[in-house]
């Protein structure tokens, strides 16, 4: 991992889970892979231990709910014997059997006691001394960080605590119990929770944090993260930064749309992350119904007041191979073209000063605008009637350089 890598990691790798979205056990799972490990700092580690306790706790909650419904309306056949029937008979499976009058019956009387609940007491205990455990030692570390962060839905402490009592009383309303390997035939709230106790365990003893790479090099499964992913978030963490300081407020919308908005009480902008925007001019693939999945989907995008004109595309590039950069030079125009925004913007960290035997000409021509992009940081260029921006947004330079930077394309937005 370069120098470049590790400041980018540093810097917003802790937001990464809730910057993906990655809100329940489900959605975490889907990102372990057999991948490099790397070791990040206390901070990161820290943080994103905390996180997953706390979207651990929001589902133990959730099936404990879920649970104490099954205690009072689920209910299973049983055998019993008795002079007398106890509970609701099924009569034709019901007969006198034995001397004395004994009667064997089904009924369904079990189902309020079933053994699974009392493995469920046990699971709910061990994850909340856990989670308790992992918020002692962390907690009061984080809030002095989490006190910097300007997006409202990435702060989480407080309803960690908040959850973290509600799990210590629904424990208690559940036997003590013992613990036993999971079954097949358990029921989907108890499989869900043995999940949570396997991960729990994990954070607390060999959570590791691993890197995409091409050939998987190691059985062991990691959290593993994205360069190109953290590139896209340290991009928008630096436009949140810029909307904050003109005085916005940023939340996520409340409805089902993946996207943001910045209000600052008379405007209102939305920040859309990898989907295609409504404005596209493509009307026609073949025969093919779906036609999202031809459309562009750039990186980042800036809607003003809900209006396709006043808005701006970012296509974010962490790369320093020029062939990669000169392909977004021409993917802007091409969204310039289809979605016709107020302008396009391609951000990249910089060219290495090593590029030798590069014989494409249009290589050649990013390489000697890279140069110029060293002097300036930024330039414009004029495509139909529109101005388009490339920038240098480096993760190696101090944050306040590159939100500047953003701040001279911004401005006019």
């Amino acid at each position: 991992m370069n120098k470049r890598q590790r400041s980018l990691l540093d810097k917003v790798g802790k937001y990464y889970l809730q910057y993906k979205g990655i809100i329940n056990l489900t959605r975490l799972l889907e990102i372990y892979d057999n991948n490099e490990p790397v070791k990040v700092n206390d901070e990161t580690l820290k943080y994103i231990k905390l996180y997953i306790t706390y979207i651990l706790i929001n589902e133990a909650l959730e099936l404990a709910e879920e649970a104490k419904k099954d205690k009072l309306i689920y209910r299973e056949f049983t055998s019993s014997y008795d002079n007398e029937e106890i509970g609701v008979i099924d009569i034709d499976r019901s007969l006198y059997a034995m001397p004395s009058g004994l009667m064997a019956y089904y009924t369904y009387r079990e189902g309020i006691n079933a053994p699974e609940y009392s493995i469920l007491g046990y699971l709910l205990r061990r994850l909340f001394e856990s989670s308790s455990e992992i918020y002692t030692l962390y907690g009061s570390e984080i809030i002095k960080e989490e006190k910097k962060i300007i997006l409202k839905e990435f702060k989480f402490l407080k309803k960690l605590e908040e959850n973290l009592k509600k799990l210590d009383d629904i424990k208690e309303e559940f036997p003590e119990g013992f613990y036993r390997m999971p079954l097949s035939t358990d029921p989907s709230w108890l499989k869900k929770a043995f999940d949570l106790y396997d991960e729990i365990n994990l954070i607390k003893t060999n959570l590791e944090i691993g890197i995409k790479t091409k050939k998987r090099i190691t059985t062991k499964k990691s959290l593993t993260f994205i360069f190109w992913k953290l590139y896209e978030l340290y991009s928008f963490y630096l436009i949140a930064q810029y909307f904050n300081e003109q005085g916005y407020s940023i939340r996520r919308c409340e409805d089902n749309e993946d996207y943001y908005i910045a209000d600052n009480g008379v405007k209102k902008i939305k920040l859309i992350f990898n989907k295609s925007l409504n404005r596209s001019i493509l009307n026609k693939v073949n025969s093919i119904n779906d036609l999202n999945k031809f459309k562009g989907k750039p990186d980042i995008s800036l809607i003003k007041q809900n209006n396709y004109e006043n808005s701006i595309i970012f296509e974010c590039k962490f790369s320093s191979n020029p062939s990669y950069i000169t392909l977004g030079r021409y993917k802007i125009m091409a969204y310039a073209y289809e979605y016709d925004p107020l302008t396009a913007v391609l951000i990249y960290p910089g060219l290495n000063d090593n590029n030798l035997n590069i014989y494409d000409p249009e290589d050649s021509s990013t390489i000697e605008l890279d140069k110029e992009l060293k002097k300036k940081k930024f330039v414009d260029f004029v495509f139909r009637d529109k101005t388009l921006y490339i920038a240098i947004i480096d993760p190696l330079l101090d944050d306040d350089k590159n939100i500047e930077i953003l701040k001279n394309i911004l401005v006019g937005f």
